[in-house]
């Protein structure tokens, strides 16, 4: 065990190899080489904002600025400017001490009385530096008073006074912020740049490391080179110092699953294995896995076995493990595109519903079962072959039906008879209210009578009288019609008026003086759209009965004949 105070001094290994200078900084060369530049031509902005995800350098990059603007012996002739690190500046800055660099957490002072502070303070000299520099950490959380406050400050500020903001939330700064700023966002970190990174940290560190255990960190940490190293320092710890730290170590550390468990949880879900897909899930969740990073990682594969399914020159890629890119290659050539954006989408929302289950695990199984569903129902390729397969049967068992079949066999072509005449007579009635559409003058008004109730209701949407014309087909029961002369029922909420309405403008568009009377007798008569909507369900009803479709509803369940259309070759 190490002494008291050994174990007080241990620094954790992101703040023990945090970068001190330039050269330091990992993945982030045009930053680098803007700011050296500006550095030697004496062009240093007076407002510096570092944006970027987290645990990507900002707040490391600001602390580096204000040590490279105060250092006193600087070498302008170098490429990348660095501080000399031995100046009363530089050393003050090593240890955190400089009276002249000011940083703020903006998370826990976000109100305009913290920026007042800041206000009263910059016009005093520095005490020991060449310059004044106020680091505001997350800006993004400060309040929109304290922001106003800021403003005529950091536009004009002092001669000696330099600010430098770093936030991960770019879009919630005002723009009067951010034009007073010269801007850099801080680019996360590509996996060669982290594994270089890391690899040399261990090897300093003497540490063993297989290197499927440094791929998994590296992509846990999603670029963030703090995520990398808080993670390979837990899986240190994690492990034996003897040995090297292992694939499965870091796996049971974050408590996912091998990608061995995966690809077979997978496959046993393509196959509709559902009883042997819940065991295996189970026996995941026993061994420490986390049901939402299950989803999480049964996404990844789905996601990846597509990219290999439409580039498959990435099986060939060495960013990916060799186990990974051989098993989604062998999967890609199994299964359609349509397939997996289907799993996506059902893993996608499955990821939601296992988040927010009160249950988390409970959520996953259901999720899993109705994956393993989904893989019963066939494709629309196969089913549009099965449908003409079973066609293909009802031809050809034709001349072989008894006399019940042929009876039945008439009995179908009457329905399919009715079938067509009500499609018929919805077209008709289509037809005649919508064949104005195209013009704005209808022939049959100034040629001869009006000799159908469908074609007065075509008048008035031709001549665009909406009104009328909806109330016509919505409210307006015919019981009698001759040419000039009507009998009509009115639904109770129509206005009286719309008849007298009706009169006067088919005077005007006719020259005939129209008879319009209002019954107040019960008929058995149907409006416009209740004939269309009874001629719908007589289609569908009728339409159920076709074998063809019967046995689509008995092969699946839960599906019905929503609307039967007329289909133009």
């Amino acid at each position: 065990m190490l002494p008291i105070s050994e174990q007080q001094t241990y620094k954790v290994l992101a703040r023990k190899y945090r970068p001190n200078n330039f050269n330091n900084l990992v993945g982030q060369e045009v930053l680098v080489r803007t700011l050296s530049n500006a550095i030697k031509m004496q062009r240093i902005a007076h407002a510096f904002l570092l944006s970027g995800m987290r645990g990507v350098g900002k707040t490391t990059t600001a602390r580096i600025i204000a040590k490279t603007i105060n250092c006193t012996d600087l070498d302008l002739n170098q490429s990348i400017i660095v501080p000399c690190g031995k100046c009363a500046n530089c050393m003050a800055c090593s240890e955190e001490r400089h009276p002249d660099i000011i940083e703020m957490d903006a998370a826990s002072r976000t109100g305009v009385g913290d920026v007042r502070e800041i206000i009263e303070s910059v016009n005093y000299l520095p005490l020991m530096g060449k310059m004044k520099i106020y680091i505001i950490d997350e800006i993004h959380m400060l309040s929109t008073n304290a922001f106003n406050a800021l403003l005529k400050t950091i536009e004009e500020p002092p001669a000696h006074t330099k600010f430098i903001f770093a936030t991960t939330e770019v879009k919630k700064i005002p723009i009067t912020i951010l034009s007073r700023c010269q801007r850099f966002d801080l680019k996360r970190l590509s996996n060669d740049a982290l594994i270089n990174h890391l690899q040399n940290i261990t090897n300093l560190e003497n540490v063993k490391i297989e290197q499927a255990a440094l791929d998994l960190i590296i992509a846990k940490s999603e670029g963030s080179v703090r995520d990398s190293l808080s993670l390979l320092d837990q899986a240190i710890a994690c492990s034996d110092s003897e040995t090297a730290i292992t694939d499965e170590a870091v796996r049971q550390m974050l408590g996912i699953s091998c990608k061995t468990s995966l690809f077979s949880l997978l496959e046993l879900i393509l196959k509709g294995q559902a009883k042997e897909a819940i065991e295996l899930l189970h026996e995941l969740y026993y061994d420490g896995v986390n049901p939402t990073i299950l989803i999480e990682e049964l996404l990844e594969i789905t996601h990846l076995i597509t990219k290999i399914k439409m580039v498959p020159s990435l099986a060939e890629s060495r960013v990916l493990p060799e186990f990974d890119r051989n098993k989604s290659l062998e999967l890609s050539k199994l299964l359609e595109v349509s397939s997996l954006t289907l799993i996506w989408q059902m893993l996608l929302k499955g990821l939601a519903e296992v988040k927010n289950a009160p249950i988390d695990i409970s959520a996953t199984e259901m999720v899993i079962i109705r994956l393993c569903y989904l893989s019963k129902i066939p494709s629309p390729l196969d089913l549009l072959k099965k449908i003409e397969n079973t066609q293909n049967t009802v031809i050809a068992n034709e001349n072989g039906f008894k006399a019940n079949t042929i009876a039945a066999g008439n009995s179908q072509l009457t329905q399919e008879k009715h079938l067509e005449d009500n499609t018929i007579k919805e077209s008709i009635l289509n037809t005649l209210l919508e064949n104005s559409v195209k013009t704005n003058k209808l022939d049959i008004v100034e040629n001869k009578k009006i000799a159908s109730y469908e074609e007065l209701v075509a008048i008035f949407y031709a001549k665009q009288e909406l009104i009328i014309y909806h109330h016509l087909v919505d409210d307006i029961r015919i019981v009698k019609f001759s040419p000039n002369e009507m009998v009509i029922k009115i639904n109770n909420w129509v206005s009286k008026d719309v008849i007298r309405k009706m009169k006067q403008l088919l005077l005007e568009w006719t020259g005939d003086i129209w008879s319009i009377i209002e019954t107040q007798d019960d008929c058995n008569v149907s409006t416009i759209n209740e004939q269309k909507l009874l001629i719908k369900e007589q289609a569908k009803t009728e339409a159920k009965s076709h074998p063809v479709v019967r046995e689509i509803l008995d092969q699946f369940d839960g599906t019905n004949v929503v609307d039967v259309r007329e289909i133009t070759v």
